[in-house]
């Protein structure tokens, strides 16, 4: 440093060589597992869900948090097809949604077919559309019988 207590500037731009190196590369184009654009829905006249918007891509985690009636489970519904979303639109590339859990624990006495299938029709599947919607499951979550 020089008398007066400041550091000349380096570099074209007047940036550090370290500044430099730590600056963010082009950002790379990833098919997003996700996208939620404007979500919004209404139950009986009250908006539950208002104007959601979220883009996850392959690998990330994402909490969902929120008080009690903001909207986290009607979201996560939506997200899964298990509800059609008032306003807004959602893209899930593919054709199987993993919506274990949602609203259900795990029966340790059950098999995980078994607890699937029970999942499936607590969130409002079809027993018939449910066992036939099994072997997709049991592929995509890789369950043994």
């Amino acid at each position: 440093m020089g008398s007066t207590g400041t550091r000349p500037p380096r570099g074209a731009e007047g940036t550090t060589a370290l500044a430099e190196s730590a600056a963010p590369s082009a950002p790379r184009e990833v098919p997003l597992a996700l996208e939620l654009r404007g979500v919004a829905k209404r139950y009986a006249g009250i908006d539950v869900l208002a104007e959601a918007s979220l883009a996850v891509h392959p690998g990330e985690i994402h909490a969902l948090v929120g008080e009690n009636g903001a909207g986290k489970s009607t979201l996560l519904r939506i997200a899964a097809g298990l509800t059609p979303p008032t306003d807004g639109s959602f893209d899930v590339p593919g054709d199987t949604v993993s919506v274990l859990g949602l609203g259900a624990s795990f029966d340790g006495t059950l098999t995980g077919c078994e607890n699937a299938l029970t999942a499936l029709v607590v969130n409002g599947v079809s027993r018939r559309a449910a066992a036939a919607e099994l072997p997709r499951v049991r592929e995509f979550a890789e369950l043994e019988d």
